[in-house]
Order: C-alpha cells, then structure tokens, then sequence
C-alpha cells in the first residue's frame, strides 16, 4: 500500500501532526502578525492549527468517500496535490521554525513568505477538484 492508494490516510496523519503541533509544540503564546496595508492581523497559531487540520481532514474525507464509493482517481493528480499540498505544509513550519530560531525581525520577509507559500497552496486545490470530477467521469474501479 502505498501514499497513493490511501491518500486521506496521508492527510489525516497530517492533520493529526498539525494539531499536535499547534497545541503541544509551538509556543501557547506564540502569534503570527500579517500586515496588510495599515493593519495588521494577529492570529495565534493554535488558531492556525485548527483552521489547517479541518482542511486537511476535509480533504482526506474527500479521498476517503471516492475511495468508498469505488471509483477511480487519476495518480498523477493525486501525487501532484497531495505533495503538494503536505509538502507547502512541511516548508511552512519549517522555516517557520528556522525565522523564529534566526530571531529575524524583517516583519516584510515573513510577511512575504506566507504570502508565497499560501498562494501556492491555493494554486495546488483545483487540482484536487479536477481529479474529483475526473473521478465522476471515469468508469469504476473493479475490486
């Protein structure tokens, strides 16, 4: 068995790390400052974890229930978004880690970070959508 046959199980495992890592990990007081224009939103990363570990059990469900239901998946696109998407996950907390560890105050180069990273992140979806509606489309999976 392999990451590709099962992938909500790696999103779920992920989703797992995520809030164990919000919650036990990093800081309790830890908060990530993003500034847009003249404000700045403070959101703590508990908060983050939550939000992140909904999403990726989400879409682990929707691999889940395509899996359940019998029907096939295009590989290549499940490779592409769940590396993806775990993978952008992986390099945020890692340098995350790395700027906090460095003490970097450059408000602007963690600002644009995030910004970089979550974008690609958002630029990897569709492609969970696409292999969805090709997974409609496509007969199904003898057992």
């Amino acid at each position: 068995m392999t990451y590709i046959s099962k992938p909500f199980i790696v999103f779920w495992i992920t989703a797992i790390l995520i809030l164990l890592d919000g919650f036990f990990i990093s800081d309790p007081n830890s908060v990530t400052d993003i500034n847009v224009h003249d404000t700045y939103y403070v959101i703590a990363h508990g908060l983050i974890a939550e939000i992140f570990a909904i999403i990726f059990f989400l879409l682990g469900f929707g691999y889940w229930l395509f899996d359940k239901i019998n029907r096939n998946l295009n590989q290549t696109l499940t490779i592409i978004h769940v590396s993806g998407t775990v993978g952008i996950a992986l390099i945020y907390r890692i340098v995350l880690v790395a700027l906090n560890m460095s003490k970097i105050d450059s408000a602007d180069w963690v600002n644009l970070f995030i910004i970089v990273t979550f974008s690609i992140a958002l630029l990897v979806q569709p492609i969970y959508i696409l292999n969805l509606c090709i997974g409609f489309i496509k007969p199904r999976a003898s057992r």
